[in-house]
Order: C-alpha cells, then structure tokens, then sequence
C-alpha cells in the first residue's frame, strides 16, 4: 500500500513537473518574440531619425528636457518597462506555480488517503473480475461433470429397470398362457383314477357273468366320479320337489299332481350341474300345473 501511494505521488509530482517545464518553454518563446519586435522596431526607426533635419537646439536653463531624440528614448524606456514587468509577472507565475506544487506535495496524509480511495485501477478491477469469472466458470465445469455423471448413472439404471420389466412382463404373458393351456390338468389328473376303474370293469365283464357284481362296480366307479368332479367343483342341481326356477330348471311338461302344489317341480327327466356359482346345464322337469 505504501509502495502504491510512492508510485502515486510521484506520478503526480512528475506531471507538474511537466507541466511547470512548458510554462517555462512558452515564457521564454515569447520573451524571444518580444525582443524580435523590439529590435525590428528599432530597425524600422533609426533610418526615419537619421533623415530628418536636426531643430536647432537652444539652451535650456536648469533641468529642462533636451529635445531632440527624448521620444524615441522614452518608447524604448516603455518597452524595456513593459518587458521587465511581463519578466516579473512570469517569474511570480513560476514561483505561484513552485509553491502549488510544494502544497500539492505537502498534502496531509488524510487527504492522500481519500484521493488514493476515490482513484480506482480500472486495469485491477478488470482483472479481479476476470478472476471472479473464471473461478464461476470453474465451479459451473465441476458441477457440470458431477451432473453429467448422475446422469449416466440414471440412465444406466433406467435401461436396467427397463429390461427388468421386459423380462418380467414376458415371464407374466407366459405364465398366463401356460395357465389357461394347462388348466385343465388339475381335472384330468383326478379323472384317471376313474378311467382306470371303468377299464377294470370291463375286463371283469369280460371274465365273469355276475351281472351283480358288474353293476355294483359300475356304481362304486360312478360314485368316484361324481366325487372327482364335486371336487373340481361341480355340483348336482336339486330338482324334484322343489319350486319351479327358470334360472336353473328347464320345464318340458306341465302335468297336473294331487302330490305338489301347482309351480312345483313334479319330476327331473335330466339331472343338471351348476360349476361353481354358475349355472352349466340346468334340470329337464316337469312342473305341477
């Protein structure tokens, strides 16, 4: 900081410097234009007073003026006056200038202070703000890369997530078309036995003639089946005796029954099945008129 107010104040004494120097060129040109002119003057003169006649000079008593060449003398007088006061006027110049700039030295450090704040380096300020912008642009390149390298990351997952839900929706779509294909096996598999019991009946038809113990193995292979098939879900519709239901009754007939009130179901000519809660097949009946 003191190096800097140095470097300041003697920029500022090397500039009056100059400036006192041109004053003193510029005095001194016209100070040699000013005797120019008088010695012209003097030129021009001379050879007027040399050709005119010389008046007859009488004696003149005590200190009476001598005439004759006073007016010439008392121009050049005036000249010389005017030459020694415009002199002086320059020297006071130089000495009013010496003593400002004696003052502008002697300056309270105070005052240099203020001047020194108020005077700014454009050239300091540019670079410092040039600074400032590269040091942003240095933070906005990191976290441009920072960004750039979640992104990746992302994006990485994202094909990740993508291809995983891929492979889960083909596995799904397989899945459920390997269950409508295969839905039935559950069914059939508990059939087999019943197949295998009527393929036993016939061969013990074939071997023996006991009517009775052909139909009691039919019955018993019959039971299992209806057993099977309650059991994949399938139920018997009850008929006979009970109110007449277009949902799960189909009537044929109408006849009339001592028996049952009229709207009653008289007889099942066809069983019928209902899977589940849905009606498959209903009952063939008569109904009580």
């Amino acid at each position: 900081m003191a190096a800097k107010k140095r470097k300041r104040k003697r920029i500022r004494i090397d500039a009056d410097s100059l400036q006192a120097t041109k004053i003193l060129e510029h005095e001194e040109v016209v100070h040699t234009e000013m005797h120019e002119q008088a010695a012209h003057m003097e030129e021009n003169v001379e050879p007027t007073i040399a050709n005119e006649p010389m008046p007859e000079q009488e004696p003149k008593l005590g200190n009476q003026p001598i005439l004759g060449n006073t007016p010439i003398i008392d121009e050049e007088k005036d000249m010389e006056m005017e030459m020694t006061e415009e002199r002086l006027a320059q020297e006071e110049a130089v000495a009013d200038h010496k003593e400002v700039t004696a003052g502008k030295e002697e300056v309270p450090e105070e005052t240099q202070d203020i001047s020194e704040e108020v005077v700014v380096d454009p050239t300091i300020e540019l670079q410092k703000e040039i600074e400032s912008l590269k040091q942003k642009l240095s933070e906005y390149e990191t976290l441009t890369e920072e960004l750039q390298q979640k992104l990746a990351e992302m994006h990485e997952k994202l094909l990740m997530s993508h291809a995983d839900l891929e492979n889960f929706r083909r596995r799904a779509r397989k899945d459920k078309e390997d269950a409508l294909k295969y839905a039935s096996v559950p069914l059939i598999e508990s059939l087999l036995p019943v197949l295998d019991n009527f393929e036993r009946a016939l061969d013990a038809a074939d071997k023996s003639l006991d009517a009775e113990g052909l139909k009691q193995g039919v019955e018993m292979v019959y039971r299992q089946f209806l057993q099977v098939l309650s059991q994949a879900g399938l139920t018997l519709i009850e008929a006979e005796g009970k109110p007449f239901n277009p949902h799960e009754h189909n009537a044929v007939m109408q006849v009339e029954s001592d028996q049952y009130e009229p709207g009653m179901v008289v007889e099942e000519l066809q069983p019928g099945y209902r899977y589940k809660d849905r009606v498959i097949r209903p009952s063939m009946v008569k109904v009580s008129s």
